[in-house]
């Protein structure tokens, strides 16, 4: 059992037992258990590995400014795409930001190029790469997001994550909000 615990406002151990007991319930028996958050020296040297590689990069919005520009290009019919802002920010602004106390969040620069594979289920896949959004690797507070983790452990087995393309990318974003769900 893997247990997703990188987000501290929703991973509390009322969760963890809840979990347990849900599996449990299905007959489930896990052989073991790994907490995301006791692996995070793998995770540093994912991260420093991608860093040396020019494949992430810090960010400065806040969640408001990021959510603003959702809204706005939403409101203008176009996806909500990360619009790499931040990497035109010059070194000299950059500090000033951290001297000011505004921590980074960072992110993965994906290619521009198409991205194709066959899943084994779907059959051939494709997406531009300009159409994706870099996704958010590390949160500002330090600790990674969840797909980061899962995406170094299948990386470490030697195997890619399952339905995924030779290369980790995340699944294409909906371009429409999708209505909330009721439950009972």
């Amino acid at each position: 059992l893997r247990l997703d615990d990188t987000d501290r406002a929703r991973s509390t151990e009322e969760n963890v037992v809840a979990i347990r007991r849900d599996l449990e319930w299905l007959g489930l028996v896990p052989d073991g258990e790994v907490r995301q958050s006791d692996r995070f020296a793998l995770y540093e040297a994912a991260f420093e590995t991608l860093h040396a590689a020019g494949r992430v990069y810090p960010c400065y919005e806040s969640e408001e400014e990021l959510s603003i520009k959702r809204k706005v290009a939403l409101g203008r019919g176009l996806p909500p795409i990360y619009d790499r802002a931040a990497l035109k920010l010059t070194a000299e602004e950059r500090q000033r930001l951290e001297a000011d106390g505004v921590r980074p969040h960072w992110r993965f620069k994906l290619d521009a190029a198409p991205i194709e594979w066959t899943d084994l289920i779907r059959g051939p896949q494709h997406f531009e790469g300009a159409a994706l959004s870099d996704p958010v690797v590390r949160r500002a507070d330090g600790r990674p997001r969840a797909a980061t983790p899962a995406s170094a452990a299948w990386r470490r087995a030697g195997r890619p994550p399952p339905n995924s393309p030779p290369r980790s990318v995340p699944a294409p974003p909906r371009w429409q909000p999708r209505p909330p769900t009721r439950r009972s």
